[in-house]
C-alpha cells in the first residue's frame, strides 16, 4: 500500500492506493503545508485531465448544468441572470500559493491564483444596470484576469472497524478578480446598437457585476469537487491521509 497526498485542482488530500508516481506523500509536522503546496502544484496539472484509476473526470472544463443569480436592488446592477450548460475553463492553469491545514480544527483552506478563467454559456437576463432596463437570451462568454480563489473544507472523523476515515461535512469558496470581461448575444432581440452599448455599460461596472456574479460562481466549483473529494478520502484511513 503506498501513502500519497492527491492535491487535486483545489484540494489537498491524501490516499492510500497504487496511484501514479506524480502524486507524492506529504507528512504529519511543521512542513505538511509547504509540502502540500510543492507537491499539489506538480500534480494539479495531470490530475485536472482526469484520472480513470481514481474515477476523477477532465476538470478542465468544470461543467455546471444551470446556476441563476438572483436580483439585488440594492446595487446599481440588478440582474435575474440564469446561465445554462456553464463551462468553466483554464483552472488547471493555477497554482497553489497558501495552505493552511489544520488538522485539530478539521479544518483546511487553499489559496490559489489562476492566470485567467474563461466561461462561455447559454444565457437568460432581466433586470437593470443604473437606470436602464437589461433583457435578452442568448450565447454569452466571460472571461475573469488575475484569479485569487480560496477553497475551504472542514471534516469529520467516521470511524469504521476502528479505523478513522475523513468525512467532508462542508465545502465553499470565494474569489476575487483584477478584470472582468463579459459579452452577452441578442441583448433586445439582436439590435446591435443597444447591444453593445449594453455590454460596454456591463464592462465599465465590471467590479459590481463581479460582486454579483462571484459568490453564485465560487459556490459552483465547490460544489463540483465535493463529490470528487469524497470519492477519494472515504475510501482511504486517515492516518494513511496524513502519516505521522
Amino acid at each position: 500500500m503506498k501513502s500519497v497526498c492527491l492535491l487535486f485542482g483545489f484540494v489537498g488530500l491524501c490516499s492510500a492506493a497504487s496511484l501514479p508516481s506524480y502524486i507524492k506523500p506529504c507528512k504529519r509536522g511543521p512542513k505538511l503545508n509547504q509540502c502540500s503546496i510543492i507537491n499539489g502544484n506538480q500534480a494539479i496539472p495531470l490530475l485536472v485531465k482526469g484520472d480513470s484509476k481514481l474515477k476523477i473526470p477532465s476538470l478542465d472544463p468544470i461543467i455546471v448544468n444551470e446556476l441563476t443569480i438572483r436580483e439585488n436592488q440594492a446595487r446599481n446592477i440588478a440582474l435575474n441572470l440564469t446561465f445554462k450548460d456553464l463551462k468553466i475553463r483554464h483552472l488547471s492553469s493555477g497554482r497553489l500559493v497558501d495552505s493552511k491545514i489544520d488538522l485539530e480544527k478539521r479544518h483546511v483552506e487553499w489559496t490559489i491564483d489562476v492566470p485567467r478563467i474563461a466561461a462561455d454559456s447559454k444565457y437568460t437576463v432581466n433586470g437593470r444596470i443604473l437606470v436602464l432596463p437589461i433583457r435578452g437570451n442568448g450565447n454569452c462568454n466571460f472571461d475573469l484576469d488575475k484569479v485569487k480563489l480560496v477553497y475551504t473544507l472542514d471534516y469529520k472523523l467516521n470511524r469504521v472497524k476502528g479505523v478513522d476515515y475523513a468525512v467532508i461535512t462542508s465545502t465553499s469558496a470565494k474569489f476575487s478578480s483584477q478584470n472582468l470581461k463579459i459579452h452577452l448575444e441578442n441583448l433586445f432581440n439582436g439590435e446591435k446598437v443597444l447591444n453593445d452599448n449594453m455590454n460596454a455599460v456591463l464592462n465599465d461596472n465590471w467590479r459590481e457585476l463581479e460582486a454579483q456574479m462571484g459568490p453564485p460562481i465560487a459556490q459552483a466549483i465547490a460544489i463540483a469537487l465535493k463529490p470528487i473529494i469524497d470519492r477519494v478520502v472515504s475510501q482511504v484511513p486517515f492516518d494513511t491521509l496524513f502519516p505521522k
